[in-house]
């Protein structure tokens, strides 16, 4: 996974940057997305509860575990990859037991995890996350590239858009 795209929940949902490691993480995300949607998305998380923010942070994860469950085949560097991203999440204890229990079992429904993603620059930062996440083992199985697909039409976001937000880490 590109440096630091781990730390995004985590920052995200708290608006808070403990170290370098997570200033360079915001600092990816405002080159993907655009500093001012970025902006939004921070006043979106501090109007809402730690629970729902929690909650919200929980479907992302959920999402990321469901692209990587995409071939059938989680790989070590998948696991410590969604290892990374909910340890950086900043979940409280039992919902980060949860979402590390829940990397080696089946996701649960596409839009039951959807519908939990409302605001729109989470939804393309969840792309992002888990395309980076399907290639954390070197290969692309045609199914995690069918999902990735998948999952963009789900969240509302066009293909062309789709496109952007996988290549967004590519060799220029």
């Amino acid at each position: 996974m590109h440096a630091s795209v781990e730390r995004w929940l985590g920052i995200l949902s708290t608006g808070v940057l403990r170290d370098d490691t997570d200033e360079t993480a915001a600092i990816a995300a405002a080159r993907i997305v655009g500093e001012d949607a970025l902006g939004g998305l921070r006043e979106w998380f501090a109007a809402h509860s730690t629970a729902e923010r929690q909650t919200t942070e929980c479907a992302v994860i959920e999402g990321c575990i469901a692209m990587v469950h995409a071939d059938r085949v989680v790989t070590d560097a998948e696991r410590t990859q969604l290892r990374l991203l909910i340890d950086a999440s900043r979940l409280d204890g039992a919902h980060l037991r949860a979402m590390r229990e829940a990397i080696d079992h089946e996701p649960g429904e596409l839009d039951a995890i959807v519908a939990r993603l409302e605001h729109p620059v989470l939804r393309e930062l969840l792309l992002v996350l888990a395309w980076e996440l399907a290639n954390a083992d070197g290969e692309l199985a045609e199914a995690e590239r069918g999902t990735y697909g998948l999952l963009a039409a789900r969240l509302g976001v066009t293909p062309e858009r789709a496109a952007a937000l996988r290549d967004a880490f590519a060799p220029s």
